[in-house]
C-alpha cells in the first residue's frame, strides 16, 4: 500500500509528503522535532505489544500528530466471548485453508492469538484513545477479528 501511495503522490513537493521508512510506532519518537504529520496510520501492529508498549507507542502517535491530525488504526481484536473467539478463529482458519493453507499450518497460525498477538476489545481500543488525549474517537470499521479505528487529535 505504501509503494502504491507513493508512486500516486510522487510529483508532491516533500513539504506535503513524506514517506518515512517503515518503524514500529514506538519508535517514532525520533521524529518528535522534526515532524507534525497530518496522518499516521497503524495497521496490524500494534496487537503485538502488550498493553504498557501499546499505549506508549499510541501516546507517541498522538504527541506526533499536528492540531487535528488523525491516527487510524486497524487492529485484530478480541470479541466478547469465549464462544465468539472460537468462532472467530475457526472461520479465520477456514479461509486459510480455502486459499491454500494445510488445516495444521492454519491451526498453528491460529494459536498465536493471545499468545504472540495481544488483541483488546473495541471498548478497550476506544478507551485507549481516549485515554491518550484524542478527542474525537471513532470505529471505522469491523469484521469478524478485526476493526478499524480513527481518533483526531
Amino acid at each position: 500500500m505504501l509503494k502504491q501511495a507513493a508512486i500516486r503522490l510522487k510529483g508532491q513537493p516533500e513539504e506535503r509528503v513524506r514517506f518515512l521508512p517503515p518503524a514500529p510506532s514506538q519508535n517514532l519518537g525520533i521524529y518528535q522535532n522534526e515532524l507534525r504529520p497530518q496522518v499516521i496510520t497503524a495497521v496490524l501492529s500494534h496487537h503485538y505489544l502488550h498493553q504498557p508498549q501499546r499505549c506508549e507507542a499510541t501516546r507517541i502517535c498522538y504527541q506526533l500528530l499536528d492540531h487535528n491530525g488523525v491516527f487510524i488504526t486497524v487492529e485484530n481484536i478480541t470479541p466478547g466471548t469465549t464462544e465468539t473467539i472460537s468462532l472467530g478463529l475457526e472461520r479465520w482458519m477456514r479461509f486459510q485453508v480455502e486459499h491454500g493453507k494445510s488445516r495444521s499450518t492454519a491451526e498453528e497460525h491460529s494459536k498465536r492469538f493471545n499468545t504472540q498477538y495481544f488483541p483488546i476489545s473495541i471498548g478497550e481500543h476506544l478507551e485507549l484513545l481516549r485515554e491518550t488525549g484524542f478527542k474525537s474517537v471513532n470505529l471505522f470499521w469491523l469484521s469478524h477479528l478485526q476493526a478499524g479505528f480513527y481518533a483526531i487529535k
